[in-house]
């Protein structure tokens, strides 16, 4: 039986009131020192105020008042996983997951556990937990969100997206899900539509740390493609200053396509949600080396338009040449050189970044494939 004490904490836990439900749970300690559900309760305040040596303290008491229950277990994974223990969070959810096999909880945090460890093996593994936890609660949004988390660490962004979307079907107030869809939109380069459910999700929980730092994830993101349009121009550009054309076609192609890219720009600057505006200004969420890497992507979105830009001019002043003839490289010559050296290096591993991704979703569903085939029977 539930006492008046859980109740109340447990109520108020579920409002945010943790001060409250702490003095509630003090309380319940108090009148029952082997009420393992208060530890419980206490280990889930400490895992929402992100204290988790506090939680696990308090989980691995409910532990040893509790040993044949699943939920503590499931309460010292969370918080090792917290404390970045990822093989003792492993081993705490699959205590959980043997204690109770037909709860769908269970084979979600033992899911979410198997992800942290990294390696092709765990997220498999992974897949097999919440494919469990899906069979047992298909109307649960969280197993779909633990089922599209899976398939974002496969890489498979497509069934990720389904996934996350399938979670906002059931539960459309879901912050995970909204933020999980904006990442992956945001990451396929929808960067519009993704930092805007990013956004929505980071009002609703105004101090979740993470989707603040990915609102400004999102301005940088940004921030790359304009330098990817820059470098495009400049190219354009280049194109157009060797071509046999005369001066003046060549200058009003040249003026047509950087009109052309000012337009994109600021159009799709003005789409942007009002924070991730002020965020591609300014930097104020996230480490001193993703600020670098957003300072980065605004020196070689200047540098390559304002290569561009001398390069359109009506007189070639990016031909000089020596008294003898020869073709010379000036400053703006070896600024331009640098600039396409510096797109075609970052396109590269970009490239080499992306055939990586697809090795890796079309490795884990080959797979994925011949695991169903060996469980089928012939």
């Amino acid at each position: 039986m539930t006492s008046a004490h859980l109740e109340r904490a447990q109520a108020l836990i579920d409002v945010g009131r943790y001060p409250d439900a702490s003095t509630a749970l003090a309380a319940e300690l108090r009148d029952h020192p082997q009420s393992w559900r208060a530890y419980c309760l206490q280990a889930i305040i400490g895992l929402r105020l992100d204290r988790p040596n506090q939680a696990l303290a308090d989980a691995g008491r409910a532990v040893r008042l509790a040993p044949t229950h699943e939920f503590p277990h499931r309460l010292c994974a969370a918080a090792y996983g917290g404390l970045g223990k990822h093989f003792k969070a492993l081993e705490s959810a699959r205590t959980a997951a043997s204690l109770a096999p037909q709860l769908w909880a269970a084979h979600t945090t033992l899911a979410m556990c198997l992800l942290n460890v990294g390696t092709k093996q765990s997220r498999l593994e992974a897949h097999q937990a919440a494919t469990r936890a899906l069979a047992l609660a298909p109307e649960e949004s969280e197993v779909h969100l633990a089922m599209a988390r899976v398939h974002t660490a496969m890489a498979d962004s497509g069934r990720a997206k389904r996934a996350f979307q399938r979670a906002l079907e059931l539960d459309p107030g879901n912050v995970d899900a909204i933020h999980g869809l904006g990442v992956n939109e945001v990451n396929s380069g929808r960067v519009k539509s993704g930092s805007d459910k990013i956004r929505s999700a980071a009002a609703v929980a105004p101090h979740e740390e993470i989707l603040r730092i990915n609102t400004q994830d999102s301005a940088r993101v940004w921030l790359w493609r304009v330098a990817d349009w820059s470098s495009v121009l400049l190219i354009v550009q280049l194109a157009l200053a060797v071509s046999p054309i005369g001066t003046m076609p060549r200058f009003l192609a040249s003026l047509a396509a950087s009109a052309g890219f000012l337009a994109l720009v600021g159009r799709s600057y003005r789409r942007l949600d009002r924070l991730v505006r002020r965020l591609v200004w300014r930097f104020e969420f996230g480490s001193a080396q993703s600020e670098s890497n957003q300072r980065r992507a605004k020196v070689v979105a200047a540098m390559a338009f304002a290569d561009a830009a001398v390069i359109a001019t009506p007189v070639p002043l990016w031909l000089t040449t020596v008294s003898g003839g020869v073709p010379a490289l000036g400053l703006l010559q070896l600024l331009t050189l640098g600039m396409l050296w510096m797109t075609a290096r970052r396109w590269w591993h970009r490239f080499n970044r992306r055939i990586a991704r697809i090795w890796r979703m079309w490795s884990h569903r080959r797979e994925l494939y011949r695991q169903s085939r060996t469980a089928t029977p012939s």
